[in-house]
């Protein structure tokens, strides 16, 4: 299930080249969200419809924080993916991979294309993902505007994956 919310901009993120926002309050227990975005209106969080169990391949995984050029974090599962970089504290207690921020399973998303921000001010890029144009209804996707933070301008090194949630996987929350 997914649900829209309230966003506001993250404090001490004003060195990056974007606005960059986090859902409003706490996010609701059983929830998830997908991570930082580029959009002022509004952010999607989930809640998985199925309990996990060892048979089932999960809606959400936990993750690991990254090594490297990019601050996106890794997630624990294979071919699972985080939509966005982690703007704070990497994996706080407040705010850790799995407790209430998490990665999606494959099939719910497909690779979108990112647009550069750079800022001559800090060492740092920042990827906005946005959909891709589809041919077939089954293919379009939400534009969310995840942002992905990469440590070193000017090293040609896009952030992987970059991923745009698909339409027809979403049930929205009647609450």
């Amino acid at each position: 299930m997914f649900r829209w919310v309230d966003v506001e901009r993250v404090p001490a993120t004003n060195q990056y080249p974007v606005d960059i926002y986090r859902p409003k309050g706490a996010v609701p227990a059983g929830w998830f969200w997908l991570g930082h975005t580029a959009d002022p209106s509004r952010g999607l969080i989930v809640k998985p419809s199925l309990p996990p169990k060892p048979t089932r391949n999960y809606a959400i995984s936990t993750g690991h924080a990254a090594t490297g050029f990019s601050d996106q974090p890794f997630p624990d599962q294979p071919q699972y993916a985080f939509f966005s970089s982690f703007f704070g504290a990497p994996f706080s207690s407040g705010v850790a991979p799995g407790s209430d921020f998490a990665a999606l399973r494959p099939g719910l998303f497909l690779e979108g294309h990112y647009d550069l921000h750079t800022a001559s001010s800090i060492s740092s890029s920042v990827y906005i993902t946005r959909p891709v144009s589809s041919l077939y209804p089954e293919d379009d996707c939400f534009d969310l505007k995840p942002v992905v933070r990469v440590s070193q301008t000017g090293t040609d090194s896009p952030p992987r994956p970059r991923w745009a949630l698909r339409k027809n996987v979403v049930s929205f929350d009647s609450e």
